[in-house]
């Protein structure tokens, strides 16, 4: 058997799956959920992280490849380094270990 809130659920169900299937417009809709997904598969990536940071090695092999290459060169530590180094006060390379503050103050220079 089945209820009346079950056969209007089907049918709308139905009447989408036709549309989809036989218009034209079934086409920019694909198209618009494409564009979509590399943004919303972002902001899961996101949200892992912020949820829990020691993810990181997960969400890194999430990303292209070119980009993980990036964040693990050198070079981007090296740049890295640096800017931390602009809003530490009085800090020097060989006391960066010890040394911290508060996020928000290196929001200006990431």
């Amino acid at each position: 058997l089945i209820g009346r809130n079950e056969f209007v659920e089907a049918a709308q169900f139905l009447t989408i799956a036709n549309f989809l299937a036989t218009t034209q417009e079934r086409w920019k809709i694909k198209e618009q959920a494409e564009q979509q997904e590399p943004t919303m598969r972002l902001a899961r990536l996101i949200h892992m992280l912020e949820r829990n940071p020691q993810k990181f090695d997960e969400v890194l092999r999430s990303v292209p490849t070119v980009l993980a290459v990036q964040l693990m060169s050198s070079t981007f530590e090296e740049e890295c380094n640096a800017r931390f180094a602009e809003v530490v006060p009085g800090g020097s390379s060989s006391s960066w270990g010890s040394s911290s503050i508060v996020f928000s103050m290196l929001i200006p220079v990431v």
